[in-house]
């Protein structure tokens, strides 16, 4: 009988090692169980990110300023976006946000950006999982030149003078408008060359200051 009874519990033992649960090793963990024996298999890692988020436009403003100029960019992507991981590097070195327009449960940002100084704008927009992608603008509508104003020295004379005027500005232009004298006389004889140039003359018959003033 001991006999007997040994060898049905060395029977028991291998049988229960043999259907124990596996331990499988991965990276990050240990997966136990048998798949073949319960149906059930282990999770997968969720796939990588590796689209980058796309620039949809990127765009300068045309208007002319003495100051300043803004820059729009709209970004899109699968995930949230952070403008906190978007950047403008150009001649301004520190680029300023003034709008942040935001939609689509934040996958699309609109952000709008004030430079101070003309020249080549690269902006990069990055995800969450570091995807990148740029684009380049140029801009070139900040005028700080003032124009330059240009006459003729009147000689000695006994009646009245004409004065000869030459209004220059080669960035934003000029208007007629925008050149005036003082004590109400009036630039006549006008011509322009493309907004560039302007000249006129006016006549006076007193001696004494006259301010010609342009503004572009």
């Amino acid at each position: 009988m001991t006999k007997r009874v040994i060898s049905i519990f060395s029977l028991l033992l291998i049988v229960f090692y043999t259907i124990s649960p596996a331990a499988i090793n991965i990276p990050g963990g240990t997966i136990y169980g048998n798949a073949e024996e319960s149906g059930e298999e282990g999770t997968e890692a969720p796939p990588k990110d590796t689209t980058a988020p796309k620039i949809n436009s990127l765009i300068v403003s045309d208007k002319y300023d003495n100051s300043k100029n803004t820059i729009t960019v709209n970004v899109e992507d699968d995930n949230v976006l952070d403008k906190n991981d978007f950047t403008l590097v150009g001649p301004d070195t520190k680029p300023n946000i003034v709008d942040v327009t935001t939609s689509s449960g934040g996958k699309v940002l609109t952000v709008v950006y004030s430079v101070t100084e003309n020249g080549s704008y690269t902006f990069t927009a990055r995800d969450g999982a570091g995807n990148a992608t740029s684009k380049t603008v140029t801009v070139n509508k900040i005028d700080k030149k003032e124009p330059t104003i240009e006459y003729t020295e009147p000689g000695f004379s006994n009646k009245e003078v004409t004065i000869n005027v030459t209004v220059k500005d080669n960035e934003s232009g000029l208007s007629a408008g925008n050149i005036s004298i003082d004590k109400g006389i009036e630039l006549k004889n006008l011509s322009t060359d493309k907004g560039k140039t302007i000249k006129g003359a006016f006549t006076v018959s007193e001696n004494g200051p006259y301010t010609i003033t342009a503004k572009d």
